[in-house]
């Protein structure tokens, strides 16, 4: 991590650093031991490349890729949503980096208590998750799940009131003969309403999906009106 008089990079391998303070073009600030001079406005807080990257490229900060540069861009010139896209699941990324030696397990046990899924994926808790397409019935998902979880003993069976009723807290094998569900959720956003057809439309079904998918995840609830833009019939068939 190295800081100069306005910028901080934060990794060696960074391919932009950060803006300490608002600078204004034509900004002399030093970077690892080198002048840079800033070509745009770069408010505090936000990137300036330091090096020149081609169209496609991958910049790194905190050394990782963190977007796709959508066009050539210059040495000390501020990263914006002009220039630099979000790394979609497909951009391809040099995995040779991401070294990773296996611990020695001889000793460790197995096997662990959890829940096996129909696709064969193994979580470690049993959620039921409350979901919403617009946040306008955010406040229905969230009366929904309170609902729920009074309903399934949930608000009541907390350590702590275990412990205040019995003077003891109860150990795992207790907890999960009692309950089969640990806990109901709502899973929380601002999107759905009055977004682009694309980009964000697709970013809002990856995000809503993955949590859906999740192996913690025993079933889900989404809630929807029928006007937002990702319908719920569209997210059923997807999951």
């Amino acid at each position: 991590m190295s800081a100069g008089k306005g910028l901080l990079r934060i990794h060696p391998k960074d391919d932009m650093a950060v803006a300490l303070s608002d600078l204004a073009p034509g900004t002399r600030v030093e970077v690892d031991g080198e002048w840079l001079h800033t070509l745009t406005r770069v408010p505090a807080k936000h990137k300036v490349y330091v090096r020149d990257l081609p169209e496609g490229a991958l910049p790194r900060l905190y050394g990782l890729p963190v977007g796709r540069t959508t066009r050539p861009v210059r040495r000390g010139e501020a990263v914006t949503r002009e220039n630099l896209a979000d790394l979609e699941a497909s951009a391809v990324i040099d995995r040779q980096e991401a070294r990773w030696t296996p611990p020695d397990v001889n000793g460790l046990p197995t096997t662990f208590r959890g829940y096996r899924r129909p696709d064969g994926q193994v979580g470690t808790r049993n959620h039921i998750l409350v979901a919403y397409t617009v946040p306008c019935v955010s406040h229905i998902a969230a009366r929904a799940a309170a609902i729920a979880r009074r309903a399934f003993g949930l608000d009541n069976d907390t350590p702590w009131v275990h412990y205040a009723r019995t003077g003891r807290f109860p150990d795992s094998e207790e907890t999960r003969s009692e309950q089969r569900v640990d806990d109901i959720v709502v899973l929380h956003h601002q999107s759905g309403c009055g977004m682009p057809d694309h980009g964000d439309r697709e970013r809002l079904i990856r995000y809503l999906v993955g949590y859906i998918r999740h192996p913690n995840v025993a079933a889900a609830l989404v809630l929807g009106l029928g006007c937002e833009k990702v319908p719920v019939t569209e997210l059923e068939q997807v999951v």
